[in-house]
């Protein structure tokens, strides 16, 4: 068996980490001949597997016009003469006549649930892929509920989440003290409307009104159409001596954030799995966190929960850590117990099997 990947237009950190980690991963497997893997040169100098194949161009280089042009009229040649029996698209979806099986991956379910000119085609895009793929991997059953719900054609498709990596695994942190007098709060995240850093100010501004001294790191860069609200909301609410913008952080840098004494939150409205959820997780935090979209069905009962779209909500969810009566611990535990069941190996193992099944079942049909 012969694989094409394609990931020209994975960017996100998650997107990258889950393409490299499936690959990187990958156990030996007699059945599969070859992957070719079309992407930019920066994700490709981070797979490690002597399958992978890695394939590059000026088309994919230069923007996104180059990119659909090249994806329209030159993919499938590229693909024909490799001879690849089945494509995996980490996109979502594919554009152009590609004549061999397809396996969507969907990593992004913005399109389904927010409005706005770039989502609407996305949509579109997504739902016409959907009627003519031979199989779809979903991330969560949150965002496979919502993606399916669009379409009327019934699927062959698996829920197969992220895994996490070995890096972050701190049971040490479990033992750690809960400094209620000078507490932190850290989320990371690209700073933009859906994130909903904007209400995670508002609540903690009512906590500065009520006395509470809250610190908060945003980890992540800002997203440069929301960036003059942002510093407007920051500014209204008197609250720039409270909030550390700290930019985004590589790996081994987010590692050594979150064996520090703080506690991770998580306000966003739209999550199609939750990546850094997990990895928090991993690494013993207590975790206070949104109760919509697919988090829920990650965090389980290892963290405390509140309304993203109320910052009444917000702020009483982390008031509730000043209780001296609080038992955090027993979060702290639950979380990085239940990261224990989430790996890459897991991950690409069953992502590589589906593969495969889907490849035979077609085939044999």
């Amino acid at each position: 068996m012969i694989i094409g990947i394609d990931a020209i237009t994975v960017k996100s950190d998650g997107g990258v980490e889950h393409l490299t980690q499936i690959l990187n991963n990958l156990t030996k497997n007699q059945d599969i001949e070859k992957i070719f893997v079309w992407s930019n040169s920066e994700n490709l100098e981070k797979i490690n597997n002597k399958k992978v194949i890695k394939c590059s161009n000026k088309f994919i280089h230069f923007n996104n016009l180059t990119i659909i042009f090249w994806r329209l009229f030159f993919f499938g040649h590229h693909l024909k003469k490799n001879k690849c029996n089945i494509l995996l698209c980490c996109s979502g979806y594919f554009i152009g006549f590609l004549n061999l099986k397809k396996i969507l991956i969907f990593q992004n379910i913005l399109p389904f649930v927010s409005k706005g000119f770039k989502n609407k085609i996305l949509k579109t895009l997504y739902k016409i892929s959907l009627i003519k793929a031979d199989g779809n991997i979903f991330l969560s059953q949150n965002s496979k509920s919502i993606i399916l719900k669009n379409i009327k054609k019934q699927t062959i498709s698996k829920v197969i989440s992220h895994g996490v990596d070995e890096r972050y695994f701190c049971a040490e942190n479990q033992n750690q003290q809960l400094l209620r007098n000078k507490l932190k709060l850290v989320y990371i995240s690209t700073i933009c409307d859906y994130k909903n850093q904007i209400n995670l100010l508002k609540a903690l501004f009512i906590l500065k009104k009520k006395g509470y001294n809250i610190q908060l790191d945003l980890i992540g860069n800002i997203d440069k159409k929301f960036e003059f609200f942002f510093y407007q909301q920051l500014k209204n609410l008197n609250l720039i001596k409270n909030i550390n913008l700290v930019g985004h952080l590589g790996k081994d840098q987010l590692v050594e954030i979150l064996k520090k004494n703080n506690v991770t939150i998580f306000p966003s409205k739209f999550e199609t799995f939750g990546i850094s959820l997990l990895e928090s997780m991993a690494s013993s935090k207590l975790i206070l966190c949104s109760n919509k979209s697919a988090m829920p069905e990650i965090l389980g009962d290892a963290g405390l929960y509140f309304d993203p779209d109320n910052p009444d909500s917000i702020a009483k969810c982390i008031e509730n850590l000043f209780d001296e009566n609080f038992n955090y611990t027993q979060f702290t535990k639950r979380a990085y117990n239940k990261a224990k069941n989430y790996s890459w190996k897991k991950c690409s193992e069953e992502t590589f099997n589906f593969i495969r099944f889907i490849n035979e079942k077609n085939f044999n049909n």
